[in-house]
């Protein structure tokens, strides 16, 4: 069930593809699809969901279906490929934010194309270097932080790594 949740909240994001879904879910466990505007509310969207789901994925239909809103199940091999496309998602996800925090930072060729563009302005390898260990201390993300902010941090390596 937690999978399933999983995977179709990735899939909210995704092309909307996941709202779709949601309200065919909604649709076969008794509810209606204008339901999925309840998702909207804080807790009430999220119990929908939950028994949305946990309705889908069982086994057998435990609730009385109401009578003017037909229930199914997801049967057959989408229920078991659904269950575990969702607990692949999870650890995707944090695949995914382990390798987000771990591109952050300078990486040796950001290093080394800044200390060739230094050494074309004339200042020798050590200083180069220098400087770009000292901006590297001071703007610890590359992709981050404003023209001053850089400005700031590269005059203050080139005072103190200047010979």
């Amino acid at each position: 069930m937690v999978g399933v949740g999983a995977f179709i909240g990735v899939s909210v994001y995704a092309l909307f593809a996941g709202l779709f879904w949601h309200a065919y879910v909604l649709s076969r466990t008794g509810y209606r699809k204008r339901d999925l505007l309840l998702g909207f509310i804080p807790i009430v969207g999220g119990v929908v969901l939950t028994r949305a789901v946990w309705r889908y994925t069982a086994r057998t239909v435990y609730w009385t279906p109401r009578d003017d809103r037909p229930s199914d199940l997801l049967r057959g091999w989408p229920r078991p490929a659904s269950i575990a496309a969702g607990w692949l998602v999870i650890p995707g996800l944090l695949a995914i934010g382990v390798l987000a925090a771990l591109d952050s930072g300078w990486d040796d060729g950001e290093r080394q194309e800044m200390i060739s563009i230094l050494r074309n302005q004339g200042w020798s390898a050590s200083e180069a270097r220098c400087i770009v260990d000292r901006v590297s201390e001071d703007m610890p993300d590359p992709d981050l932080g404003t023209e001053s902010e850089w400005s700031i941090a590269f005059d203050d390596a080139m005072l103190l790594c200047a010979r």
